[in-house]
């Protein structure tokens, strides 16, 4: 498995130990070089890793963490054959904790961070229960993959899901003929044998499209091990999820799955209207930040001042209005249990944040304008609703007397492709 190690920022191995956090993901992951560099129009000598891995391979170092971004097996330069989220890949990560946790430049226990595709892969890493876990902080997550994302509603996605386990497959192709970016840029301008030796089992790569057509239905013994929402009930570590309801690429079914982390005492789930990279917004980050703090590094938290008022780099990243980061509130307490203490005093089980995209910078701008308060997921005093279509096309409470139906025509020219900036980091 290709790993590769990034230090906090300005440090020499020499330096440590370090708080450590770990990013497993089947993107361009542990390719060597440093995104930041290419995402601010620098060049690099090294291929670099794709922009979705932004969490593990640029922001956290940026916080002062050891990052360690883990390739996904059958993938970039990794051995052995690609299984999207198949048990040797989770059990991957349980390796991967316990092996980066016993080195000498980690302090002994390991979080695990990122978004979307590595945000999902922690909850498989999770349910192993590495001993060495401290805690993770997975971000625009799905629970359910391939019938969840794949078929919503029991309809075929052929539309972004379809379009991405494609880009997964022809990833997962051997390099450099074919496969990733930075696996070809490692073998043909660098002469990498050991990526080059990695690709001799991708012919035994799983067809997941043929998977995914052929098994239109849960069929349990395909998918049950493939549904990271199937291993929320194992997590015993710290939990911190984010996630949006309008989620353009993952979905919004995740919430139905977050009832299976109720035995867990120590979890924080904080979702928003939104789209799937508002994970990493003013709303969420500094609460992140704190989380990490207390229950990975065991330090009294503070936001690093890159990250403080509206010159952090949100802006610069996504082309997006942000509200300005606040610094943590516990700046200055005596040690890391009175952190601790109050984290838990301040942070309900749940926040539900309101008019996200509605704040002070502006229509469109990231930031939440005002939050529900739950101390459990379902709220214990929300009361389901049935609604039904009326004659007139409006929804009412009364079933009508007889059934009716409505047209609706899909005007692709009525918005734009996207909501995104272009240049920004528009696909995890």
């Amino acid at each position: 498995i290709a790993m590769t190690l990034r230090l906090p920022a300005g440090k020499d191995i020499e330096d440590g130990p370090f708080p450590t956090v770990i990013e497993h993901s089947g993107y361009g992951t542990a390719a060597p070089g440093n995104l930041l560099t290419t995402l601010f129009g620098g060049s690099s000598d090294l291929p670099t890793p794709d922009g979705a891995t932004i969490v593990g391979s640029a922001l956290a170092p940026l916080l002062d963490y050891a990052s360690v971004s883990v390739q996904m097996r059958g993938s970039g330069c990794s051995g052995g054959a690609y299984d999207l989220f198949g048990l040797p890949t989770t059990y991957d990560g349980y390796d991967a904790v316990e092996a980066v946790a016993a080195q000498d430049w980690s302090k002994g226990k390991v979080g695990l961070v990122g978004i979307s595709y590595s945000g999902i892969s922690q909850l498989f890493m999770a349910g192993t229960r590495p001993p060495s876990l401290a805690a993770l902080a997975p971000m625009s997550v799905t629970t359910d993959i391939y019938n969840g994302t794949g078929y919503p509603g029991g309809i075929f996605n052929s539309g972004f899901a379809l379009s991405w386990v494609k880009d997964r497959v022809s990833d997962s192709q051997p390099a450099p003929e074919g496969g990733q970016r930075w696996a070809r840029e490692m073998i043909n301008d660098l002469g990498d044998t050991k990526c080059l030796d990695n690709q001799k089992l991708r012919l035994q790569t799983l067809d997941v499209l043929d998977l995914i057509e052929t098994n239109p239905f849960r069929t349990p013994l395909l998918f049950y091990q493939r549904a990271p929402g199937r291993w929320l009930k194992r997590i015993q570590a710290p939990v911190f999820l984010t996630g949006q309801y309008q989620d353009e690429q993952t979905g919004g079914n995740f919430p139905h799955a977050l009832s299976r982390l109720e035995d867990n005492e120590d979890v924080w789930i904080s979702m928003q209207n939104g789209v799937h990279n508002d994970s990493i917004s003013p709303s969420t980050i500094t609460q992140w930040i704190e989380f990490l703090e207390i229950f990975v590094a065991k330090e009294v938290p503070e936001v690093p001042a890159i990250f403080v008022g509206p010159a952090s780099p949100f802006k610069a990243l996504f082309g997006s209005r942000s509200d300005a980061v606040e610094q943590s509130d516990y700046v200055g307490l005596s040690d890391v249990a009175a952190a601790e203490s109050a984290f838990r005093g301040d942070n309900p089980r749940v926040k539900l944040l309101m008019e996200n995209g509605a704040g002070p910078s502006g229509s469109g701008g990231l930031g939440a304008t005002w939050q529900m308060r739950s101390a459990a997921w379902p709220p214990r005093n929300a009361k389901p609703r049935t609604w039904y279509l009326g004659d007139d096309g409006g929804l009412g409470s009364g079933k009508p007397a007889r059934r009716s139906a409505e047209k609706y025509t899909a005007d692709p020219a009525a918005r734009p492709l996207t909501n995104l900036a272009s240049g920004g980091v528009n696909s995890p």
